[in-house]
């Protein structure tokens, strides 16, 4: 399960955690973002906390139709609930995204008002 808000700009933000290098974790607000098919992109620094491997590099086609060329990292999520999940993350300038993939076999729901809350089960 997922959990978060949407903000005043109706953006829908989850909480999550990222299992880090020292065994802790790593707390991630990450834009809910349908047009991404992947599982997590994060910034750089974001990467370096966590307990992440690196998995080569992926080609991949942007919204706009530019083609860009990603790192790539094998990495641990820990959902709003405690259930860890293995992901695929990008690193990718600007804020964490949260894609479709992450979301895959799970229930979203937003209520679109400022404040509404965003769950997926």
């Amino acid at each position: 399960m997922l959990s978060g808000s949407v903000t005043q700009n109706r953006e829908a933000i989850v909480n999550l955690s990222m299992q880090a290098r020292d065994g802790g974790a790593v707390q991630v607000r990450a834009l809910v973002d349908t047009g991404f098919t992947g599982y997590l992109a994060l910034p750089p620094e974001l990467i370096r906390e966590c307990a992440s491997t690196p998995a080569g590099l992926l080609g991949a086609t942007l919204a706009d139709g530019t083609r860009a060329t990603f790192e790539r990292y094998l990495a641990t999520a820990i959902l709003s609930d405690g259930t860890p999940r293995d992901v695929i993350v990008l690193a990718s300038e600007g804020g964490p995204l949260l894609g479709m993939a992450l979301l895959g076999g799970m229930r979203l729901m937003i209520h679109v008002v400022p404040g509404g809350e965003v769950r997926a089960e």
